[in-house]
């Protein structure tokens, strides 16, 4: 009889939110998302629009509790969801605070 294990390959947890935000590629292409979750190394967003697989984009979160929130990743995944897509963004550096600073 075999077992099933999930192995959570994250470096940090994510947290959950409901921040929006703009990303920008390198071929001067943005538009808006909301992030789904976020952690120090990366978020999972939900767009209009399908994300290039290992394009790197630049996304500016919007928080009320902190200012000029910019970061650059890489393009993960994307998947279609209800709605429109969801993308996961590996940041190329991690973030210099607690995502739990956000909410």
């Amino acid at each position: 009889m075999s077992e099933e294990f999930s192995v959570e390959r994250r470096l940090a947890s994510r947290v959950p939110c409901f921040l929006k935000g703009i990303f920008y590629s390198k071929e001067n292409f943005c538009q808006k998302f909301e992030c789904c979750d976020i952690s120090a190394y990366g978020a999972r967003i939900s767009t209009t629009q399908p994300l290039a697989i290992a394009s790197y984009v630049e996304v500016a979160i919007d928080s009320a509790k902190v200012n000029n929130l910019s970061a650059l990743g890489k393009v993960c995944w994307c998947a279609k969801v209800p709605g429109g897509w969801q993308a996961g963004i590996a940041f190329t550096k991690q973030l210099p605070f607690s995502p739990n600073l956000l909410m």
